[in-house]
């Protein structure tokens, strides 16, 4: 049998029609066991492992939700385990366990569907019938059941001691650990090599799922965790979107060893813009909330726009240049994700960077008219301050 045949359907011409007709997506026991358990560890990492609880953003009746910020190490542990579980060829199902979950990703994938919908469903219920009615934030009227489901009907949701809301990013990324050692360890164990498009992406997410929690206070003020309930919107997201849109690319590159040294540096040259241009800004906005008249870096003077609502407006550094400057740092890092696939010749392996860009592009028009009406005349002189919304020079 040829080498390549032994992984079903690997970068075999996966365009959309042919993975979801392929693929087995029956969740199968061993499956369900892999998924739970990263969602498990992830739950008594965070329990159990040391980390400092820090504020987060004012909420709108100016209380604050405390998270513990062991991420990092949660993520690190659980991936150091799984590392040592695939160098030691653990066994499990009667196969190494990185092969078993790389033939598994169609059931893995089911299985994060089925486990956001009883997430969901348990959320939304506790919404409607335990907590407090002043903890219980509809966006929509009561009734409207479809889209209190999607958007949510709490806020900060918490269990065990710790918002878990904040908390699913953990097991998003730890499955997205998992998801990449077992396909590296399943291209070495076909070829006795790694190829250099399969170390560029992974390389890339693995330094995107580090530096996600070396900052994990960033997160804390992010959009979704000040802004947004927790419904199936962001539990999708965090426990189905993540761990497998974010890892497809290793389905084609598994089996992939062109070289091209030209695109290589061209990708890593792309990933690096890209982190300067959103840590740099996501770093410069967080020292300014923390301390409105610290000099970013020693370097960059905190200049800003006075409002009527008592709110100053950025004007200064990354955010002198556009007023959504770091969402085009996102963009880039999910370009740089996607090109080691530049050869396949398959749009999936884009699918990350095509609903990034849709979706920040789509926020970034939400956004100017949710500051217009906030702002008024304000938001107009700041908008002449700061002319680009997002990439200088074009938009």
């Amino acid at each position: 049998m040829n080498r390549q045949a032994q992984i079903a359907h690997h970068n075999s011409g996966l365009d959309v029609i042919t993975m979801l007709t392929n693929l087995n997506l029956k969740p199968s026991t061993e499956s369900i066991i892999i998924y739970l358990s990263a969602v498990l560890f992830s739950v008594i990492g965070t329990l159990l492992i040391p980390g400092k609880w820090v504020p987060g953003a004012p909420l709108k009746d100016n209380s604050r939700v405390y998270y513990k910020t062991n991420g990092l190490l949660v993520v690190l542990v659980g991936s150091l385990i799984y590392g040592a579980l695939c160098y030691t060829n653990f066994q499990f199902a009667g196969q190494a366990i990185y092969t078993l979950i790389c033939n598994s990703f169609g059931e893995l994938l089911t299985v994060s569907l089925v486990f956001s919908i009883l997430l969901t469903t348990l959320l939304y219920l506790r919404g409607l019938f335990i907590i407090p009615e002043k903890e219980r934030n509809f966006l929509y009227p009561k009734w409207n059941i479809p889209m209190n489901f999607w958007c949510g009907v709490e806020l900060n949701p918490h269990f065990f001691g710790f918002e878990i809301k904040e908390f699913s990013y953990r097991p998003a990324f730890l499955m997205m650990s998992v998801l990449n050692l077992s396909y590296a360890f399943e291209q070495y164990r076909l070829y006795g090599a790694l190829s250099t498009n399969l170390v560029t992406f992974q390389a890339i997410s693995f330094f995107y799922t580090i530096d996600a929690f070396v900052f994990e206070y960033g997160l804390i003020y992010m959009f979704d965790i000040i802004e947004e309930n927790f419904g199936f919107m962001l539990v999708f997201g965090d426990y189905l979107w993540m761990p497998f849109v974010f890892t497809l690319q290793n389905l084609y590159l598994v089996n992939d060893f062109n070289v091209n040294h030209t695109q290589t540096f061209v990708n890593i040259a792309i990933f690096i813009v890209g982190y300067i241009i959103f840590r740099g800004a996501n770093n410069q906005k967080f020292v300014y909330r923390q301390d409105p008249k610290q000099v970013w870096l020693g370097l960059i003077e905190p200049k800003t726009l006075e409002t009527a609502r008592d709110r100053k407006l950025l004007i200064s550094g990354f955010w002198g240049v556009a007023r959504k400057i770091n969402y085009l740092g996102d963009i880039l890092i999910a370009i740089a994700q996607s090109l080691p696939c530049l050869q396949c010749g398959y749009l999936l392996p884009w699918l990350y960077p095509i609903y990034l860009t849709a979706l920040l592009f789509h926020r970034a028009m939400r956004d100017n008219e949710r500051c217009k009406e906030k702002y008024g005349k304000f938001w107009d002189e700041y908008c002449k301050k700061v002319k680009w919304v997002m990439i200088p020079g074009v938009y």
